[in-house]
């Protein structure tokens, strides 16, 4: 099998299989669903604080604006 029929039959196995998973065991897949949202909240939330920590950091080397400078 090549990459290029696997990326044919891409578009067909994507949507059948969470219909599989769900009706294999619903419990699970609702439980993986999530779990693969609240990883999804939390990567974003780390993100969001490393980009504050790093905005703060710079603007305090740089004299920010509560330093009075």
């Amino acid at each position: 099998m090549t990459t290029t029929t696997m990326a044919r039959r891409l578009p067909v196995l994507v949507p059948r299989s969470p219909r599989m998973a769900w009706r294999v065991d619903r419990g699970a897949t609702a439980g993986l669903l999530a779990c693969q949202i609240s990883t999804g909240v939390l990567a974003a939330l780390g993100l969001f604080a490393v980009t504050r920590t790093a905005t703060a950091r710079s603007l305090r080397e740089a004299g920010g604006p509560w330093t009075g400078s």
